[in-house]
């Protein structure tokens, strides 16, 4: 039996590029329209040493705002 690809959160699709969490702060106005300070509130869950999609960041990032996140 073949084993079977491990699908993580932050890139289902692998041909979807991944930032670190740092180059995603520091572009957070231009790519979500917030501050880094509003991206630093929504994605404190978000471990500080990864890599992310940016459609996974900008999905948490709305909820955030809309007040669903815990």
């Amino acid at each position: 039996m073949a084993k079977e690809k491990e699908v993580t959160h932050t890139n289902i699709f692998p041909e979807t590029p991944t930032f670190s969490y740092e180059s995603l702060r520091k572009c957070s106005r231009k790519l979500f329209g917030v501050s880094e300070s509003t991206f630093d509130g929504a994605t404190t869950a978000l471990d500080k040493n990864g890599k992310y999609a940016t459609n996974y960041v900008k999905n948490i990032i709305e909820k955030w705002l809309k007040g669903v996140c815990k």
